[in-house]
């Protein structure tokens, strides 16, 4: 009785009261604590490669081939790109998101085609290596983003 009156008059004020756990507290953003994962590979890494990628693969292996000579044209630009957090307006290279051939692929296709027109979808680092892309090489494309805040 005395404990429910407590606790109406503390939270009448906008106080919460709980009990106190003789538990340690933990919390953390890893997912093994929630749900526990043991990746195993379905294939390579000693196992047969998978069937139809690698078929699609081999069959368009001069296409990527080719796609990749011409993304070498861009490794000035590619080079320029800094490692580490340079600043918030930015790109780099270990970002946790968009890093090494993803970013590299879309600069390259952006200084090697040079489209008249950029429908961005992100908001961070693919933004960010676009709008490099488009300063470093000069080519003057017009971005359109799917977000009102851009940093073009």
């Amino acid at each position: 009785m005395i404990d429910t009156v407590i606790r109406r008059a503390v939270n009448a004020v906008g106080i919460d009261r709980h009990k106190y756990s003789k538990m340690e507290w933990r919390w953390s953003y890893d997912v093994d604590n929630y749900y526990p994962v043991d990746p195993i590979p379905r294939w390579g890494h000693g196992k047969p490669p998978h069937r139809q990628i690698s078929e699609i693969l081999n069959s368009r292996r001069s296409n990527i081939l080719a796609l990749v000579r011409r993304f070498s044209q861009c490794i000035e630009i590619l080079a320029s790109v800094p490692q580490g957090y340079p600043n918030s307006n930015s790109p780099f290279w270990k970002n946790g998101w968009l890093e090494n051939f993803d970013a590299a692929a879309l600069v390259g296709m952006l200084v090697c085609n040079a489209p008249s027109r950029y429908f961005e979808i992100g908001s961070g680092n693919s933004t960010k290596f676009a709008r490099y892309a488009r300063l470093a090489s000069g080519n003057r494309f017009s971005p359109t983003s799917a977000l009102e805040r851009t940093i073009w």
